[in-house]
């Protein structure tokens, strides 16, 4: 299902070309050269569950959440989905880009976790990350990340960046998608 918005400005050709351009930075991220690898799970009788593991250095973190910011905001021109979209309309590409639909539309439907009476999708809890930790810090969604971080630890922080490795994956998906299959769109492109 394709997200609709007012007021958002058209993708254009030139966008698709800036869309690779910045897909090629996502590929150089050191933090995916060395992302979250693993967690451990401990259970204490007093203490409960426990979640461990070893996130990379927050310099990191920060420099990859900076580079995908782009291609998850959806009011941003490089929006993968808005992408997506614009290459199935235009390009005719919905049958080369089945994949990369797939994960993007399937990405929320997984419940991670239930704190309370609310449960938790693996994409919401990403956006929760984002927004409630890292970028504009909306005060519901800090609440509600705060509260998840209470809970569970690490391992709110371990599903968030693990959503934002497979979304970092689509968007090499589609920018592969489009430097294979439209030569014309990536010439113009050092990156080819």
């Amino acid at each position: 299902m394709k997200k609709q918005a007012k007021n958002l400005i058209p993708i254009t050709e030139e966008d698709i070309q800036e869309f690779i351009r910045q897909a090629e930075l996502i590929s150089k991220c050191s933090y995916l050269k060395n992302p979250v690898k693993k967690i451990n799970i401990t259970y204490d009788m007093s203490k409960g569950l426990n979640f461990g593991g070893d996130i990379p250095p927050r310099e990191s973190v920060d420099s990859f959440l900076m580079i995908l910011r782009p291609f998850i905001e959806y009011r941003e021109r490089l929006h993968v989905g808005r992408i997506i979209s614009y290459l199935e309309d235009t390009h005719g590409k919905a049958e080369m880009l089945s994949k990369a639909r797939t994960y993007l539309d399937a990405k929320s439907q997984f419940p991670v976790v239930k704190i309370g009476e609310k449960t938790y999708g693996a994409n919401e809890m990403m956006y929760l990350y984002l927004y409630g930790k890292y970028f504009h810090l909306e005060e519901a969604k800090q609440k509600a990340y705060r509260l998840i971080e209470e809970n569970l630890g690490y391992y709110g922080e371990f599903t968030a960046l693990s959503q934002l490795e497979r979304f970092a994956g689509i968007v090499l998906m589609v920018a592969g998608v489009v430097k294979r299959y439209d030569r014309n769109l990536s010439q113009n492109d050092n990156y080819t």
